[in-house]
């Protein structure tokens, strides 16, 4: 497990010969006082679904990664992934299962430090796009 100030793992795994996103735990939140465990704690437990934001401007100032599993119904098997929950200024937050936003904040953070560096809050926004293959994904915009 990730130390909370550590960037994210980028580790890719080969399967199959195809790339697959390691699940990985991370948080920019720093702190051990009660609101720092208040913010973490209402963000991930009451966080709205990124779907229901795309295209909407949204205020980041941190970030939570944590890996998590869900039952492929299709296939029976447990599948693990990154659950990615985007925290505003306010403790709004906007969640996702999505290796799309969780190779986004690799992005974001290779390209604008650890949120606790930027200074002031960034503005973006929740895009869906469409791969190569026609399969559709969602990505961060930085505005």
């Amino acid at each position: 497990m990730a130390n909370a100030t550590e960037k994210p793992s980028t580790d890719v795994q080969v399967s199959d010969s195809r790339a697959v996103r390691t699940p990985r735990t991370y948080s920019s939140v720093t702190g051990t006082d009660v609101e720092a465990r208040k913010l973490v704690y209402n963000a991930v437990n009451n966080a709205e679904q990124v779907s229901d934001h795309l295209g909407e401007e949204f205020l980041l100032s941190n970030i939570i990664q944590q890996p998590t599993e869900s039952l492929n119904e299709t296939t029976g098997v447990v599948e693990e992934y990154t659950r990615t929950t985007l925290i505003s200024p306010d403790g709004t937050a906007l969640s996702a299962g999505s290796d799309g936003i969780a190779g986004s904040v690799d992005n974001l953070i290779a390209a604008f430090g650890e949120p606790s560096t930027w200074g002031e809050p960034l503005k973006v926004k929740v895009i869906e796009r469409k791969s190569k293959n026609k399969r559709t994904f969602f990505s961060i915009e930085v505005l």
